[in-house]
């Protein structure tokens, strides 16, 4: 998803540091690490609503596909239906 380098990951670590007093660096963590899992539920959540639904409009579609069509109707006939 990230494309996240080891260097990165290090300036961050030492921003962190620079910033955050280090007793409460593994809490901070834990809460980001709850954060990111959070998002990644939702949108695996949403992806899988768009699939289901998609796959209900496609069933819905097919299912149209097969049923029978009416007779076509004569809209020129000016007798009433009999000819």
């Amino acid at each position: 998803m990230f494309s996240i380098g080891f260097s990165e990951i290090l300036l961050i670590a030492v921003l962190a540091l620079l910033f955050i007093k280090p007793e409460k660096l593994p809490g901070i963590a834990r809460e980001v690490g709850k954060f990111f899992g959070e998002i990644k539920r939702i949108g695996e959540d949403f992806k899988k609503s768009v699939t289901e639904e998609a796959s209900a409009i496609g069933e819905a579609g097919e299912k149209n596909k097969e049923k029978p069509k009416a007779a076509p109707v004569d809209n020129d006939n000016k007798h009433g239906g009999v000819k």
